[in-house]
């Protein structure tokens, strides 16, 4: 098992997953004849589970806190990307096993694999193409906005809507900087380096108008799920973070430095030609900020993650520059 995952693995049997999948109207009489879990992710524990009528769905089941306002709202931003013909995955079910103390989700199986996968044995061109698809998918995600910018509930609402996004992020990212742990890991000078850089990109932050569409908060290579023979994008997946802010967030983890095999120049391309508001150099030096409020997160991490940390260091060095 992976030492990036941030909680342990919740073991599933056939007998509950039975259980779960009987109490949902689509598969009240389902049969379950096998259970493998699903490598990948650092949080949620997913269990690919088989039907005796060759029928495949997912179990996710959730970790951490709130984590049933996260499944919902999962299951609702899953909803509103269909009606927005964007791609997605269904959603069968959403509850909680009392017993076990886990809230989990039914969800369609789609049999396709990660774009960060695909990339790894498709020659440039087919790259190419795929991450100009991407970036045509997430402007079309980005076109959705809301009243207010914030986080979400398990209903897309917003109970504490942020009202000056900028100075709410430089706080943050402030307060980050004074945690001993990450100021460890980080060191002084990178330490030294960020507040400069805050200060300095003040009046950009200010000035950014956007702050209240929909944003996955995620957005790379491992969480877009494309067909194995066509190559085209058939789901964007893992909502848990997902919230109504600036889109510039997914923008700089998209184009994150320690990210193999991302072709920055389509993805650019592709999400220009679909949104009215193009990125130039000044926005994407502005998501490159943006996104050092992930890294300095994973850095706040008690559990010692290595890898995680390294790449997290590397994109911190990038922006420094």
């Amino acid at each position: 098992m992976s030492d990036n995952r941030r909680y342990q693995v919740t073991p599933l049997t056939i007998e509950r997953a039975t259980s779960w999948l009987n109490q949902c109207a689509a598969f009240s009489d389902a049969v379950v004849s096998s259970l493998e879990f699903m490598s990948g992710g650092q949080r949620n524990s997913l269990y690919r589970v088989s039907l005796a009528n060759a029928t495949d769905v997912v179990i996710r089941l959730y970790e951490g806190d709130k984590s049933g306002e996260v499944a919902n709202k999962e299951a609702a931003i899953a909803q509103l990307l269909q009606r927005n013909n964007i791609a997605s995955v269904q959603y069968y079910d959403v509850a909680q096993d009392t017993e076990l103390e886990r809230w989990y989700a039914i969800v369609q199986w789609v049999d396709a694999q990660s774009l960060a996968d695909a990339v790894a044995h498709q020659p440039a061109d087919v790259c190419a193409m795929a991450f100009a698809q991407a970036g045509a998918v997430l402007a079309n995600i980005h076109a959705i906005d809301f009243a207010h910018s914030g986080f979400f509930d398990g209903q897309l609402g917003i109970n504490a809507p942020i009202e000056q996004p900028a100075g709410a992020f430089k706080a943050y990212v402030f307060g980050l900087l004074a945690n001993p742990l990450v100021a460890e890991r980080l060191g002084w000078q990178r330490v030294e380096g960020l507040q400069q850089r805050l200060i300095e990109s003040g009046p950009s932050l200010d000035a950014l108008s956007v702050h209240n569409r929909l944003s996955h908060m995620d957005f790379g290579p491992e969480n877009i799920l494309v067909d194995k023979t066509t190559g085209q994008i058939v789901a964007v997946i893992d909502w848990e973070f997902g919230a109504s802010l600036s889109p510039l967030y997914d923008i700089g983890h998209m184009l994150r430095p320690s990210s193999v095999g991302v072709d920055q120049q389509a993805f650019i391309a592709g999400y220009n030609e679909h949104h009215k508001e193009t990125l130039g150099e000044a926005q994407i030096a502005l998501a490159a900020l943006l996104d050092v409020v992930n890294h300095l997160d994973n850095l706040g991490q008690a559990k010692e993650r290595p890898d995680i940390f390294a790449k997290s260091l590397c994109c911190i060095d990038a922006l420094l520059g």
